[in-house]
């Protein structure tokens, strides 16, 4: 009849584009982001025979559809598959594998067939957390005076670091796919004396150049860099760490949150003291 009809001429549509894509087709896993940032650069990872790696690009959106039991009683795919609850599913080398077809991109990939993973949500998470924290960027000082000219007892510091922007990655196995964005908490500031405190968000860069004073996040060192201050140095060993938090969506739309990551930039930071000379009327 016409359902027998319709199956038929989608079987061989099927075979033709399975003929002609046989060499073409991705290996297992293969994928492209469902979801998209602009303005967080979204990192789009593709699922390979050896694990998750990514690229730099932003991720397109593309439809994905499970390829439906197509073979009628006396039809033939050639393709090495057992079907279950009307699905095309192969055994691949990470698991059960799927079988969907790939179309509406926003970039210029063509449509197609792809075997995609069974891949769970935790562990999309978990790659995109890893990802996440080989992009986290150090702490970009924005200090005042700056390192590479020091400063004087009593004199204070201003301190902050620029604005790294936000930090996403995405992880997916076909529509499956999870994101994790990492937002800038806040600094906490070793001074390489021993005294160490924390600075919610950037800080506060200088705006008074005239000042002597500290900033809102500033410290004033009272003892100089000598070597008896500082263990044999001529500068104190000082560090700013960066604190993130870590947020994850994902395809089904649930949140959640991660545990926090840090980066840390470590710097010299010397003082000099001004020495008065008195002078006999």
């Amino acid at each position: 009849g016409v359902r027998a009809r319709v199956a038929l001429a989608v079987s061989v549509a099927l075979a033709a584009i399975l003929a002609l894509t046989a060499n073409a087709l991705a290996a297992p896993g293969d994928s492209t982001s469902t979801d998209t940032n602009s303005d967080t650069g979204t990192i789009v990872p593709t699922a390979t025979r050896q694990g998750w790696t990514g690229t730099g690009d932003s991720g397109p959106r593309c439809t994905w559809q499970k390829v439906p039991d197509l073979v009628e009683t006396g039809g033939t795919i050639p393709l090495p598959h057992s079907q279950t609850d009307g699905e095309i599913v192969r055994e691949g080398p990470r698991g059960e594998e799927r079988f969907y077809y790939r179309s509406g991109c926003t970039d210029d990939r063509p449509n197609g067939f792809f075997w995609v993973p069974t891949v769970s949500v935790p562990d999309l998470r978990a790659d995109a957390y890893q990802r996440i924290e080989k992009q986290l960027p150090l702490p970009d000082l924005n200090v005042s005076p700056e390192p590479a000219a020091g400063a004087f007892v009593n004199f204070g510091l201003w301190l902050a670091v620029d604005d790294p922007g936000v930090v996403s990655a995405t992880a997916e196995a076909g529509p499956v796919w999870v994101t994790i964005t990492a937002t800038y908490n806040g600094t906490r500031w070793n001074m390489g004396n021993g005294d160490a405190f924390e600075c919610a968000g950037l800080g506060t860069p200088i705006v008074d150049l005239d000042t002597d004073e500290q900033g809102p996040c500033g410290y004033t060192y009272e003892q100089s860099s000598a070597p008896n201050y500082t263990g044999g140095g001529l500068a104190y060993a000082a560090s700013a760490t960066g604190t993130w938090s870590i947020t994850w969506v994902d395809y089904t739309g649930a949140t959640g949150t991660l545990a926090a990551l840090e980066r840390v930039t470590q710097f010299d930071y010397q003082v000099r003291e001004i020495q008065t000379v008195g002078v006999a009327p």
